[in-house]
């Protein structure tokens, strides 16, 4: 064979290893894309599952308002303003509501709401405040993050907090549990939508 041969054959051999690295890499995004679509539908199905089951919850519950469903309903429709980790929170407080572990819902949703409330507070540079929870609420409330009902529903879930922290055995009647765990998701909502100033 002449180097004339050997150059076509090793540019042949050359144009084939590019061609099946392109092939190959096309094939990694085209799974990669797959994977990607995969867990955001399931990301999707585990925001819209715990407000399902709160919701679930909620209708078993006598004289229930029906604005709370409505009010409900209308949080679904906003279910990506919230991070990941922060939807997988609320998914724990979810299950201890249906597991009738009323307390425990209301002290974990009250940790997220204190978690959030000072990730918030601290990116606003005129804040240099104590952070206790119910400073934080105080802060947000006189930015008018929050409105005074909201105020007044994470107060109601900072008592309940206190009293799961300090005493043994607190019994919480279930449609308060429902009502508080609603009102705090809500004001979750609220506040991630409030811009700092």
């Amino acid at each position: 064979m002449k180097a004339k041969d050997y150059i076509i054959i090793i540019l042949l051999i050359f144009s084939l290893l590019v061609t099946w690295v392109l092939l190959d890499e096309r094939q990694r995004a085209k799974r990669k894309d797959e994977i990607i679509d995969k867990l955001r539908k399931e990301n999707d199905e585990l925001k819209k599952a715990y407000l399902s089951l709160l919701e679930e919850h909620l209708r078993k519950q006598p004289d229930l308002e029906p604005s709370v469903l409505r009010e409900l309903q209308k949080l679904k429709s906003e279910i990506d303003e919230l991070d990941s980790p922060t939807h997988l929170e609320l998914d724990s407080v979810v299950r201890h509501v249906v597991q009738k572990e009323y307390s425990k819902a209301v002290r974990d949703l009250a940790k997220i709401l204190e978690v959030v409330l000072r990730k918030k507070i601290n990116n606003d540079v005129s804040s240099k405040r104590q952070q206790n929870f119910h400073s934080l609420i105080e802060y947000a409330r006189n930015c008018k993050w929050i409105t005074d009902q909201e105020f007044h529903n994470l107060q109601q879930l900072k008592d309940v907090r206190n009293k799961e922290s300090h005493e043994l055995a607190v019994v919480i009647h279930p449609i308060d549990a429902g009502l508080m765990v609603f009102a705090g998701i809500k004001t979750l909502y609220t506040v991630s939508r409030k811009k700092v100033i």
